[in-house]
């Protein structure tokens, strides 16, 4: 699995070669569970995206190993692989995406 971020204007892959774990289900549980209750809500705060954008990056941070800061992956990920992001939350919870 990887994950390409800008950082310092050079685009730098990121790769994870250990396999999924628990501990990663627990983490892609966690991130939908907050952003469940995000969307409950009757309306979004400002707050509550930029709460979003945080918890993505600090779940993307920890997926990778901290191969990369949260500060890098907020700046980094480019807003069109989001959907990338996506992909590998939805890996972490049993899913299987043959593009990872």
């Amino acid at each position: 699995m990887e994950i390409a971020l800008n950082i310092n204007g050079e685009i730098k892959k990121f790769t994870r070669t250990k396999p999924l774990n628990l501990a990663d289900t627990l983490l892609a549980l966690e991130l939908q569970l907050k952003q469940q209750k995000r969307a409950e809500k009757e309306s979004e705060t400002t707050k509550d995206l930029k709460d979003n954008l945080n918890d993505i990056c600090e779940f993307l941070s920890k997926f990778f190993d901290n191969q990369f800061s949260l500060k890098e992956a907020y700046e980094g990920l480019d807003p069109k692989n989001i959907t990338a992001v996506n992909a590998l939350v939805e890996k972490a919870l049993g899913g299987e995406d043959e593009n990872l």
